[in-house]
């Protein structure tokens, strides 16, 4: 923030402190501490962008479309961050202020496409939270925007010392529009570059949530310096309708001669469109995505895989018997996880993960978005096609017939706007599900499946339920009852 605006404790006799004199006072100041920007790297920053480098790419989530913005005012920079208000194109709006890496400052900001118009509304006024100075010399205010009745702030707004922020300075966003949630309340990170901001962060889905929709941190950003900070008036982020895109499955595979049968075709039949940062692509860097990728696609790519194929013409009948490692492992899970920032496994299902906006490689702020429902599995936690183990496949196969056993194969890819896929960034695994089929047709049993690992039981022997299977029979019984 521009050093000409802040204010001082000092005598109005006193003659205004240097550019050196303020630099030496920041040199000594806490973490608290924010200075101005030079006057040529704020007037960068502030000005149109040079033709490219803001992307054009918009998506649009239900009635609010998003796109990203590399134009920015009121820097100011702090223990390697930089704290700034994006400067969004005509006709669309800013939710805050963010905090970002100095070399790779975007921002999200968005548009009303409701045919209300109503989906976002300027702040009623702003309450002054608190003053941030270095010694005697004032930098900056944080504001908390007031939103209207049934609408949420995303984020707090933080200005040069001495000035206010102008009437539509931000947007807020209504909780429910068109009988459906479009802000929902987050928790705070307890970490990151500073103690006093705290980044939106997502919070947990709602116990047996099934819709499918899109938890949104934008990088906006709380103050609450307490150690264990529990939400405040702006600690909202966006809850938007899912894009995705369906197709049917791929056809079961049928056995149509003696022959063993040819490859099956591979079948995308979801793909979940997110920002680009809820995909770890650090191959790109943030400003290259947000120009020419701002948005990545989340693909499921299914297929039904050979798992043998059998001739008992001539001869007795016969059985397929097969071993078959389903589900993800561990090692592949977190292989994937490194590589693109989405979490697979039973317990978490399919989750997007990335640093929210803001956060530079010196901090560990992190937050997590899960796509299971809208990756097309029937449960957001708890996904049994996901757990990992060996199981007997057995399919019986009469004389004088051929016979065919399948496993349905599913496959993860990340994608970027152009359909180039980000680095070693694939995960196949067998989904549990089989298919039998002999030639000729016969109305044979579907193929079996044994589980070799022993069930759990109590100490008489009473089997122990699967609890990601029966999450809704599950009872918490305080202690000391």
């Amino acid at each position: 923030m521009s050093t000409d605006n802040t204010r001082t404790d000092r005598p109005k006799t006193t003659t205004a402190p240097t550019r050196r004199e303020v630099a030496e006072v920041v040199a000594e100041a806490t973490e608290a501490t924010l200075h101005g920007t030079p006057d040529h790297a704020r007037a960068e920053r502030s000005s149109a962008p040079a033709a490219g480098t803001t992307a054009a790419q918009t998506q649009r989530y239900g009635d609010l479309e998003l796109r990203f913005t590399s134009t920015f005012t009121d820097s100011s920079t702090t223990r390697g961050m930089i704290i700034q208000n994006p400067v969004p194109p005509s006709g669309w709006r800013s939710l805050g202020t963010v905090l970002c890496h100095p070399s790779e400052d975007v921002a999200l900001v968005v548009k009303d496409c409701s045919a209300q118009g109503d989906l976002l509304k300027s702040p009623t006024g702003f309450t002054r939270l608190a003053e941030l100075k270095a010694g005697h010399i004032h930098y900056a205010t944080i504001w908390q925007p007031n939103a209207p009745s049934g609408y949420a702030a995303l984020g707090v707004y933080v200005t040069p010392a001495g000035s206010t922020p102008a009437p539509d300075a931000v947007a807020c966003v209504k909780k429910t529009h068109n009988g459906r949630t479009y802000a929902r309340q987050a928790e705070l990170s307890t970490s990151g570059a500073l103690t006093w901001f705290r980044h939106n962060v997502t919070p947990p889905y709602p116990h047996g949530d099934a819709e499918e929709h899109l938890l949104l941190p934008v990088g906006t950003m709380s103050y609450n310096p307490d150690p264990n900070p529990a939400p405040t008036a702006t600690t909202w982020i966006l809850d938007l309708p899912a894009v995705v895109d369906k197709l049917d499955g791929p056809d079961t595979p049928d056995l149509e001669n003696y022959n063993s049968p040819p490859a099956q075709t591979i079948i995308t039949d979801r793909a979940v469109t997110v920002p680009f940062f809820l995909v770890a692509d650090p191959a790109r860097t943030r400003r290259w995505k947000a120009e020419h990728s701002p948005f990545y696609k989340i693909l499921r790519k299914r297929t039904f895989a050979l798992v043998r194929h059998v001739d008992y013409r001539g001869a007795g009948g016969g059985q397929i018997s097969e071993s078959v490692t389903q589900g993800v492992s561990t090692e592949k899970s977190e292989e994937f996880s490194l590589t693109t920032g989405i979490t697979v496994g039973v317990s978490v299902g399919v989750e997007a993960s990335a640093k929210p906006f803001g956060v530079g490689a010196s901090t560990t702020v992190e937050t997590s978005v899960s796509t299971s429902i809208e990756m097309g599995y029937s449960r957001r936690y708890g996904v049994t096609s996901m757990e990992s183990k060996t199981v007997g496949v057995t399919y019986e196969v009469p004389a004088d017939h051929a016979g065919a056993l399948w496993s349905e194969k599913h496959e993860l890819i990340p994608v970027r706007a152009d359909d180039s896929t980000v680095t070693n960034a694939t995960l196949t695994f067998d989904s549990g599900s089989y298919v039998g089929r002999t030639y000729p047709h016969t109305d044979q049993a579907p193929p079996k499946v044994s589980d070799p690992t022993p069930a759990a039981t109590t100490a008489d022997g009473t089997p122990i339920p699967n609890l990601w299977e029966n999450l809704d029979q599950i009872e918490v019984i305080p202690a000391g009852t």
